[in-house]
């Protein structure tokens, strides 16, 4: 994921990661998959706020500021 999106990691709370990135995905279909791999790695992202990974890709194409959350 670092490699495609260019990311720098802001700030780390313990389970939540706050993230910029240099390169959001161009199509709905890239940003697809990047919300399926980081709804693996931290499902609370999309889980707790009951967002639907269509909701979630359409924010990653218009944001460059990502949030991570995964509760133990």
């Amino acid at each position: 994921m670092n490699n495609m999106v260019g990311m720098e990691l802001i700030c780390h709370d313990g389970t939540m990661l706050q993230i910029t990135v240099k390169n959001k995905p161009k199509t709905f279909k890239e940003a697809f998959q990047l919300a399926i791999e980081q709804e693996t790695i931290a499902p609370s992202t999309t889980i707790v706020p009951s967002i639907s990974l269509s909701e979630y890709a359409c924010a990653l194409l218009k944001t460059d500021h990502w949030f991570l959350h995964e509760r133990p």
